[in-house]
């Protein structure tokens, strides 16, 4: 007998030509599928609801399943008709006629007769049904077994043959039991609804599945996409699967684009990356045009965060196309200070622009006649931005390419704010920031939508202060 570390907690019992196995946890006792090979016949004692069977029907030439348990039965029959190499045999597997024919044989013996049976009683009745299979090698769950075995002393050098357990197998283990779970008419329901639920990994492999469900899967994975209180990793995951189901179909889902109108920005996104190497024109939230600045602004500053996600995506993209339309948003003259600031946040953000690259597009987009106008609006805006080392960069560019007095005074409030200047200084530092010819609204605004607290807590201090 062996108990290899690297296996734990397998323990493995060399009975004559016979191996055995003996495993506590379930996960473990799934794990083992792994070893089964292709053209194998694995007989299974205690099936249960069948997620075993699954795995194992996954790898096997064939499996049966052996289940007493007449609601179990209901369900691994379900998972038959899935699985054309899964038989099921309504039998309990402590009978003392055992339901195989003369000359019957397998490849792999699965038992598992609960974790707290009998320890003694299960190897005897694993032994039973492995003489009459003929089979040499046995998984067994049995957590009082595996406790008494774990006890004895072991002999270091024995040897197991097979290799150790393949933990990529393992993560397919919460897929397989979401098929489980799911068998029936709401099978893509149920797996979308596995979304938000499971980790990175665990996700990629659902949407697989989901994949192979079509047209089918479409309606529960556009209810996530658009659910704005689901998790954002599942709702772009689920945005991924549309995509690669919308490219599976092709030309056949063309009237659903045509319906973009009524679809959520996700959607619509989602559906139109799926459409890309069928169709040549796509609208502004695809990647084969310039999109449009304010509807760039607008995603933005949604509550939404999957569409400011999008946006923002746009952005690194594209940048040389997506940032001067963004600038040009955002110095229209009907754009908030707070909208203006999520803009330059996003611009900085997208790690492929320079301030001096905004501030030109700025300039470019206001025109000589709003040029002085915009560009104090700009540096009144740059007191929302949250990354300090891109807004001192930007107050840099303004002063440098145009308006030096402004950007100083707006640099040096926020300086001030920064560091935790007394009341009386903050307040110094509006003044002079309005007489620079900030409005003393828009500061309070840009200070308000800031997301530092040392900033938003000196808003009221700037009107006040405005006022003497």
């Amino acid at each position: 007998m062996r108990e290899r570390a690297e296996d734990q907690p397998f323990v493995c019992l060399i009975l004559g030509a016979r191996q055995v196995w003996v495993v506590s946890a379930v996960e473990s006792y799934r794990l083992a599928t792994s070893w089964v090979g292709a053209g194998h016949l694995v007989w299974e004692l205690g099936a249960a609801t069948g997620v075993t069977t699954a795995l194992l029907a996954q790898v096997a030439e064939e499996v049966v399943a052996v289940e007493k348990a007449a609601e179990k039965i209901e369900k691994l029959r379900l998972l038959a008709t899935e699985w054309d190499n899964v038989r099921v045999i309504e039998c309990n597997a402590l009978a003392e006629r055992l339901p195989v024919a003369p000359g019957s044989r397998a490849d792999w013996l699965f038992v598992d007769l609960g974790g707290d049976a009998p320890p003694w009683r299960t190897m005897a009745v694993a032994e039973r049904w492995a003489e009459a299979l003929q089979c040499e090698r046995i998984v067994i769950r049995c957590s009082r077994l595996r406790e008494a075995l774990g006890s004895v002393r072991t002999i270091p050098d024995a040897s197991c043959s097979v290799p150790p357990p393949d933990t990529d197998h393992a993560s397919t283990l919460l897929l397989t039991q979401s098929v489980m779970a799911a068998t029936g008419p709401q099978v893509g329901e149920r797996l979308v609804a596995e979304l938000a639920q499971r980790s990175y990994r665990e996700r990629k492999r659902l949407v697989a599945a989901i994949r192979r469900l079509g047209s089918g899967a479409l309606r529960p994975l556009a209810r996530l996409v658009a659910d704005s209180q689901a998790p954002l990793a599942a709702r772009r995951t689920a945005a991924d699967a549309i995509s690669e189901i919308v490219g599976d179909l092709g030309g056949s889902v063309a009237a659903t684009v045509q319906a973009g109108a009524q679809l959520s920005i996700p959607l619509r996104w989602a559906v139109l990356r799926g459409l890309e190497p069928h169709v040549r024109r796509l609208d502004e939230l695809g990647a084969g045009r310039t999109p449009d600045g304010k509807l760039l602004l607008d995603m933005l500053t949604a509550e939404d965060e999957f569409t400011q996600f999008i946006a923002r995506r746009q952005l690194r993209k594209q940048p040389t196309e997506a940032g001067p339309a963004l600038a040009q948003a955002i110095c229209l003259a009907d754009a908030s200070v707070g909208d203006m600031g999520a803009g330059l946040d996003a611009l900085g953000a997208s790690h492929a622009v320079s301030a001096q690259e905004v501030v030109a597009w700025c300039t470019a987009a206001a025109g000589p006649e709003r040029e002085q106008a915009v560009c104090r609006r700009v540096a009144c805006a740059v007191l929302g931005v949250a990354d300090q080392r891109w807004a001192a960069e930007l107050l840099r560019a303004l002063g440098e390419m145009t308006q030096p007095a402004t950007a100083q005074r707006v640099e040096a409030l926020r300086a001030a704010a920064q560091r935790g200047a007394p009341p009386d200084e903050l307040a110094r530092r509006a003044r002079q920031a309005v007489a620079a010819g900030v409005a003393r609204e828009d500061l309070a605004a840009a200070i308000a939508a800031s997301p530092h607290p040392w900033m938003r807590a000196v808003a009221a201090l700037v009107r006040e202060g405005g006022e003497r």
